[in-house]
């Protein structure tokens, strides 16, 4: 999943960038052959080389994570109580009643935080339907979100039938890596030309004979992250008891 979704924002960053290429030309993998040269050039296959991970430093890498859940109730001005379809977790983010109007606990209404249950000091009053709005952090749910940087090296293999074509073919990829940093990064990737190598054919690979197509290997470093959910358990009841001690 991860892999996929690197490789599916460099093609959509090529392709937003005019490399002119059909869609069916980009190839996510590495390639055993050339393609072939009656419709599958030019092409590019892009893939990772190498992989490497690093925890990331202390204090930046775990940090609990919480969806919030919101449920609303149709008041008919004389119910007080309101049940919860899931416990929340002390305290309530927000109650409205009507929306827009906040309601303060222990001011407004209590909550019974093992049944999940909110009562009101006064019933609120009729307002039409779904006027009453409670937003919560649901007791099951919160997970612990542990991060790792991930360091890649990727190849595109950039495949031509001419070396003129395949070298200027590189260069629009080149480019369209640098400018299109932001939108990178803007999905938590950074990326950066390092190197770029011919590709060697064997003669009568692909079934080409002495006329083979062009190719360029060009290296880029890569890094994001990639983080891990760990289900936290919910803490049921803290318990002290007092230790008596015997007098002497």
């Amino acid at each position: 999943m991860l892999f996929d979704s690197i490789e599916d924002a460099i093609t959509e960053l090529l392709q937003n960038a005019k490399v002119a290429l059909p869609k069916e030309n980009y190839f996510l993998g590495k390639i055993a052959t050339a393609p072939s040269k009656q419709g599958g050039l030019p092409a590019i296959a892009i893939y990772d080389a190498d992989v490497s991970f690093e925890e990331q430093t202390l204090g930046s890498n775990v940090r609990e994570e919480r969806q919030e859940s919101v449920e609303t109730f149709t008041a008919d001005g004389e119910m007080t109580s309101f049940s919860l379809s899931k416990r929340p977790l002390k305290p309530l983010k927000r109650v409205e009643s009507p929306a827009g109007i906040l309601k303060h606990e222990n001011e407004d209404f209590i909550v019974n935080y093992e049944k999940g249950e909110l009562s009101f000091n006064v019933a609120p009053g009729k307002g039409g339907r779904k006027n009453v709005i409670v937003s919560y952090f649901p007791l099951q749910g919160a997970s612990l979100i542990s991060g790792l940087q991930v360091k890649a090296k990727y190849n595109l293999d950039i495949w031509a039938a001419k070396r003129d074509t395949c070298n200027d073919l590189m260069i629009d990829v080149v480019s369209a890596i640098i400018l299109g940093r932001d939108k990178l990064a803007s999905k938590g990737i950074v990326m950066k030309p390092l190197s770029a190598s011919p590709i060697d054919l064997d003669i009568g690979s692909g079934g080409f004979g002495t006329s083979l197509p062009f190719g360029r290997r060009l290296s880029c470093s890569l890094d994001t992250d990639l983080y891990i959910a760990t289900p936290l358990p919910a803490i049921e009841r803290i318990e002290l008891k007092k230790k008596e001690f015997e007098s002497s």
